[in-house]
């Protein structure tokens, strides 16, 4: 089976850029507990940085891979500390928020040669 990348890199940071003011908003708006508020902004912040770092002339896409798949991770650990502590709203919100930036990370195209060539 063959992974298809349909998503420009381009595409992939403006969604980044659009996610992570909305990690950040959500637990003050949802009421979730400080240990989310904490999270959220850790996260946003990466993801943020994330974004910014794509839109650059040329950013090593090996580099934003690897931080994609460390948010991803993150997010995960939130999620599951938030589970483990009762918190299920919250964790169900970042286990939601890992899967998107999973399936963002797994739809991209990180190759140079496909950018270099615009």
């Amino acid at each position: 089976m063959t992974l298809s990348r349909l998503l420009p890199f381009e595409l992939h940071a403006v969604l980044e850029a659009l996610m992570a003011p909305a990690i950040m908003v959500a637990p003050f708006a949802f009421g979730f507990p400080p240990a989310a508020l904490v999270g959220a902004i850790v996260i946003g912040a990466l993801l943020m940085g994330s974004a910014l770092h794509g839109s650059g002339r040329a950013p090593r896409v090996s580099a934003h891979l690897g931080l994609d798949l460390l948010v991803t991770i993150g997010t995960v650990g939130l999620a599951v500390g938030l589970a483990l502590t009762g918190e299920l709203a919250a964790a169900i919100f970042f286990a939601a928020a890992a899967a998107f930036q999973l399936l963002l990370s797994a739809n991209t195209s990180y190759s140079a040669a496909k950018r270099a060539a615009r």
